[in-house]
């Protein structure tokens, strides 16, 4: 999973911003933003393309050896809460096995980030409690327009089904 940061999470992550290369797999491309929620760190993980989301509440940097384990594991979750079949999950999580991080780049995701942050806090302020799925489940079923107003949901599950025909298809 290539994870391209924002500052924030680039000081979390104690990284520097290093420019992705251009050669880069867009379907293991996300952006990632860290967010502070009822002073607590939270971690909004988006797919470029897609704008498909999962939200991670409670990221401490006591964790920071375990976190890929965590985001794989949350991911893989919330994948199968939103009905993905076997492959796609399978397929999806073949891009998250390793972790990168580099400078964000893409200002329009990161404005989409922006509009979900404020979506989270209204969300939480509304239910007064922080639900992971719900929360990623309102995102990932919210038009943007700068996904031509598609649902993030459907957007990611044609790629991860177009990505898991192609591997079946080398597999023959």
């Amino acid at each position: 999973m290539i994870i391209h940061t924002t500052r924030k999470l680039q000081k979390f992550f104690e990284t520097n911003g290093i420019t992705s290369p251009k050669f880069i797999n867009s379907f293991a491309s996300w952006h990632g933003n860290l967010l502070t929620i009822n002073r607590r760190k939270a971690l909004l993980l988006t797919h470029t393309e897609s704008l498909y989301s999962i939200f991670i509440y409670g990221v401490t940097k006591k964790e920071m050896p375990e976190l890929p384990g965590r985001i794989r594991e949350r991911l893989k979750r919330q994948l199968m809460r939103d009905d993905f079949n076997i492959a796609e999950i399978e397929e999806i999580l073949n891009y998250s096995d390793h972790f990168s991080f580099f400078k964000s780049y893409n200002k329009s995701v990161i404005g989409v980030m922006n509009n979900m942050a404020l979506m989270i806090n209204n969300k939480i302020m509304q239910t007064g409690k922080v639900d992971e799925y719900a929360i990623s489940n309102m995102l990932n079923n919210t038009p943007f327009k700068a996904n031509q107003f598609n649902l993030p949901i459907d957007t990611f599950k044609e790629s991860a089904y177009e990505m898991a025909t192609i591997r079946r298809a080398e597999d023959i």
